[in-house]
C-alpha cells in the first residue's frame, strides 16, 4: 500500500486481508532518494495489544534518518527535476523545493510548452474565466523566479535553462515509439488534484496518447503496466487479456495440505479472465431479462395475519391464555 500510494499507512488488526494477521498492526512509510525516487519502504509490525499511537511517528523518524544517510552517500543530481505524474514535486540539486499546488501547475505548463506563454495566455490557462487580476499572476511568477533561481523570462514566460519533467519525457518517448520507457515513466495522471483549465487539457491529451499507444501495442506487458495506473479502463484490461497466452490464465493450484485460507493468490491474468467472464454472463442475463414480457416481477407483500396484533399479544398470559384487560394493564405497568 505504501509502495502504491507513496504515503505512510497503518493497517490495524482485521484490516489485513489474511485472517492469520488479524492479531497484528503494521506501520509502514516510504523511503525516497534525493531526487524523490521511491527506494523502498520501512515496516514496523507488532501485535495489536502492544500498538502505540507514537509508532507511526517512530517509523517516520527512522525513514528520515535513513534518507539523510542515503542522501549523504549518493551525490545529488544537478539541475531541476519536475515530477507531475501522479503527484507534484520540484527537486533542485537534490533538494525538494516547497511549492504550493498553483506553482506546480504553472511550472508544469511551462515545461510542456517549449514556445512559452504570454501573460494573457498563461492567465487563461491557470485561472480560466474567473475574475482574477493580472497582478495575481505576476506575484506568482515573481515567487517562482526566486524559487527556481531566476530561470524564467518576463515578457514571454519560458525557462532559460533546461527543466527535466516526467510528463515531457513520456510524451517524447511516445513520439519516438519507445513505449517501454513511456510505460515505465508513467506513474499516474497529470496532477490529478488540479482543476486548472490548462492542466486539464494537457491531462486529457497525455491520457489519450498513452492509451492509444498501449492499445496498439502487441506486448501484453504494456497493457498490464498501464492498467495499474488506470484500473477503471476496461478496454485496456481486455486488451491485455486478449494478448496473454491461455496458459497464463490458469491459476496455480494450492498444494493438498494447504487450506483455503493460505492458498496462493491467483495471478492477475486469471483474476482478470474471471472478472471478464462474470461481466459477460451478467450482460447476457440482463439482455435475456429484457427480452421477456414481464421483465420485473411485482414485489410480493407478506400476508397479513388479522388475528395476530399488538393488543392480543399484550392481553395474553405466559401460558397462552387470554387475560382480562385489567391483568393486561397491570402486566404493562
Amino acid at each position: 500500500m505504501a509502495l502504491r500510494t507513496d504515503q505512510p499507512h497503518t493497517v490495524f488488526s482485521a484490516e489485513h486481508l489474511v485472517a492469520a494477521l488479524h492479531g497484528w498492526v503494521c506501520y509502514c512509510a516510504p523511503i525516497r532518494a534525493a531526487d524523490g525516487t521511491l527506494l523502498g519502504v520501512l515496516d514496523l509490525s507488532t501485535t495489536w495489544k502492544r500498538s502505540h499511537p507514537l509508532a507511526m511517528a517512530t517509523v517516520r523518524t527512522m525513514t528520515s534518518a535513513i534518507e539523510s544517510k542515503v542522501h549523504a552517500a549518493v551525490p545529488a543530481p544537478a539541475g531541476m527535476r519536475l515530477t507531475s505524474l501522479g503527484t507534484g514535486r520540484l527537486m533542485r540539486d537534490g533538494q525538494q523545493i516547497r511549492l504550493r499546488p498553483r506553482h506546480l501547475e504553472i511550472l508544469t505548463l511551462l515545461a510542456l510548452d517549449d514556445d512559452g506563454y504570454s501573460h494573457e495566455r498563461l492567465h487563461y490557462a491557470v485561472y480560466g474565466d474567473r475574475a482574477v487580476g493580472a497582478s495575481t499572476l505576476k506575484s506568482e511568477m515573481s515567487y517562482l523566479r526566486r524559487a527556481t533561481g531566476g530561470d524564467i523570462t518576463s515578457r514571454v514566460y519560458r525557462f532559460t535553462t533546461a527543466l527535466s519533467c516526467d510528463a515531457v519525457d513520456v510524451l517524447r518517448a511516445i513520439e519516438r515509439g519507445d513505449l517501454d520507457t513511456a510505460v515505465r515513466l508513467y506513474h499516474g495522471r497529470l496532477l490529478p488534484d488540479s482543476d486548472t483549465p490548462g492542466i486539464s487539457e494537457w491531462r486529457d491529451y497525455l491520457e489519450v496518447a498513452m492509451r492509444n499507444a498501449v492499445l496498439n501495442s502487441p506486448d501484453a506487458n504494456h497493457a498490464l503496466a498501464y492498467g495499474d495506473c488506470a484500473p477503471d479502463d476496461i478496454a485496456v484490461h481486455e486488451h491485455a487479456l486478449a494478448l496473454l497466452p491461455a496458459r497464463d490464465a490458469a491459476a496455480p493450484s494450492p498444494p493438498p495440505a494447504c487450506t483455503a485460507r493460505f492458498a496462493p493468490e491467483p495471478s492477475f491474468s486469471a483474476r482478470l479472465r474471471l472478472w471478464t467472464e462474470w461481466r459477460a454472463r451478467r450482460r447476457s442475463a440482463r439482455r435475456e431479462g429484457r427480452g421477456g414480457v414481464n421483465r420485473r416481477e411485482p414485489r410480493r407483500q407478506p400476508p397479513r395475519n388479522p388475528v395476530f396484533n399488538v393488543s392480543s399479544t399484550l392481553s395474553e398470559d405466559s401460558d397462552g391464555r387470554h387475560a382480562s384487560p385489567e391483568s393486561a394493564r397491570s402486566h404493562r405497568t
